[in-house]
């Protein structure tokens, strides 16, 4: 294969999965963003073993993600845009173990969305694959933080 082509599918690459220097910008998180949630759906369609499932955004920048045995944790920047939020999750980290389904957590890493459009409706956020709002991922709610909790994950480690 020729050279050059080689050095602009790499440079092609690195452009798409490298997030923007605008995007990791050091910043607060909004606070509207700041909290657990959980995902929404049917009890009927979650199996027992995930519904305590949540994921948590915090205020130094990190995210939390629990399912199962399973623990995410990732660095994210959240731009508002558009009425919303464009959120880049990097540096993703996983204890290894499998999610409530069992399913590997390489499987998560491997195929994790780093980058979505979220858009906050009072206690609820919906997450869309872009700004356009065309294919929504899900719905959360708010959780509320227990009484002296720092967080929901206070004990994971």
């Amino acid at each position: 294969m020729d050279v050059t082509l080689i050095r602009t599918l790499g440079a092609l690459a690195l452009t798409l999965f490298l997030p923007s220097a605008r995007e990791t910008a050091a910043q607060a998180p909004p606070p509207a963003f700041i909290g657990a949630w959980r995902p929404v759906a049917p009890p009927s369609a979650v199996p027992q073993a995930c519904q305590g499932a949540f994921v948590e955004f915090k205020d130094d920048g990190t995210f939390v993600s629990h399912s199962g045995e399973l623990w995410l944790t990732a660095d994210y920047s959240a731009t508002p845009t558009g009425g919303g939020f464009l959120v880049v999750e990097h540096n993703l980290r996983s204890n290894g173990q499998p999610n409530c389904q069992g399913i590997p957590a390489r499987y998560f890493v491997d195929h994790f969305v780093h980058r979505a459009y979220f858009e906050i409706r009072g206690d609820t956020i919906h997450k869309y694959a872009d700004e356009s709002r065309a294919h929504e991922y899900f719905m959360m709610v708010r959780l509320p933080r227990p009484a002296g909790a720092a967080s929901l994950d206070s004990t994971h480690k």
